[in-house]
C-alpha cells in the first residue's frame, strides 16, 4: 500500500483508496488461504464472491 502511494503521491478520492484496500484485503484472503488469485477475481467480476471455507454470505 505504501508503495502504492509513493508513486501516485497520493489518491485523488477517499473513494479510490476505499476500493484500493477492498480490492487488496481480498487477494491477501485468497493468498492466505491458497486459492488461485486470477480465479478468484474472476469469479468475482462474474458476479460471484469467494468466501474463505467457514464463512456464509448474509
Amino acid at each position: 500500500m505504501k508503495v502504492q502511494q509513493k508513486i501516485s503521491g497520493s489518491w485523488r478520492t477517499f473513494a479510490g483508496a476505499s476500493h484500493y484496500c477492498a480490492i487488496t484485503s481480498y487477494v491477501s484472503t485468497m493468498r492466505k488461504h491458497g486459492h488461485p488469485v486470477l480465479a478468484g477475481l474472476r469469479t468475482l467480476f462474474d458476479g460471484g464472491v469467494w468466501l474463505p471455507v467457514g464463512l456464509s454470505r448474509t
